[in-house]
C-alpha cells in the first residue's frame, strides 16, 4: 500500500512530534530513577525545605502558564495563517497550484510549536521538583513531579488529536477551506 508524498510528510511530522514528547518522557524517567537511586544513598536534610517550597511554587506557576502559553501562541500564530492565506489563493488562481501539504504544515507547525512549549513548561517543573528531591528529601516533591509527568505524557500526538485539534480550530476562527 502506497501512501501519497503528502500524506507520507504528514506521518513524517507526526512521528517527529511523537518522538519529542516521548524523548522528553523519557528523560524526566530517567532523572526521576537517577534522584531515587541517589536520595537512597544520602543522610536525611535536616532545615528548611525552602527548594521544595520554592519548587512547589514554580511548578504551579508553569501550570498555569501550559494553560494560557500554548494556547496565545496558538492563536497568534492561527491568525498570522489567516492573514498570509488569502494571498496564497490568490497567487493559486493566477496558475500556481498550492499542495494540500502546505496548507497542512503550516497546521502541523502551529500544534508542534504549541504542543512544544506546553511540554517544556511541564518538563521544567518535574526537573525542578526532582531536583529538590534530590536535594531536601520531601517526598512531596516526586509526587508532584509524577503529576506533571503524567500531563506531559497526554500530549502525546496521534493523528486523530491533531486533526480534531486542528478542526476545532478552524471552527473557532471561522475558516474557509
Amino acid at each position: 500500500m502506497s501512501q501519497a508524498p503528502d500524506e507520507m510528510v504528514v506521518d513524517q511530522r507526526i512521528r517527529t512530534m511523537q518522538i519529542i514528547i516521548g524523548a522528553l518522557v523519557g528523560g524526566v524517567l530517567s532523572f526521576a530513577v537517577i534522584a531515587f537511586v541517589v536520595r537512597s544513598s544520602m543522610p536525611e536534610a535536616s532545615g528548611t525545605r525552602i527548594i521544595s517550597i520554592m519548587a512547589i511554587v514554580v511548578a504551579l506557576v508553569c501550570a498555569v502558564a501550559s494553560l494560557i502559553v500554548p494556547k496565545s501562541i496558538a492563536a497568534q500564530s492561527i491568525q498570522k495563517l489567516s492573514l498570509i492565506r488569502p494571498n496564497q489563493e490568490m497567487e493559486s488562481s493566477a496558475g500556481r497550484q498550492q499542495s494540500f501539504s502546505g496548507g497542512m504544515l503550516d497546521w502541523l507547525t502551529i500544534y508542534q510549536t504549541r504542543m512544544i512549549v506546553h511540554a517544556a513548561l511541564l518538563e521544567g517543573a518535574a526537573f525542578f521538583l526532582l531536583i529538590a528531591y534530590l536535594v531536601e528529601g520531601m517526598i512531596l516533591d516526586p509526587l508532584v513531579a509524577a503529576f506533571y509527568l503524567a500531563a506531559l505524557a497526554t500530549l502525546f500526538p496521534t493523528r486523530r488529536k491533531i486533526e480534531r485539534w486542528i478542526e476545532e480550530q478552524k471552527q473557532g476562527a471561522d475558516w474557509k477551506d
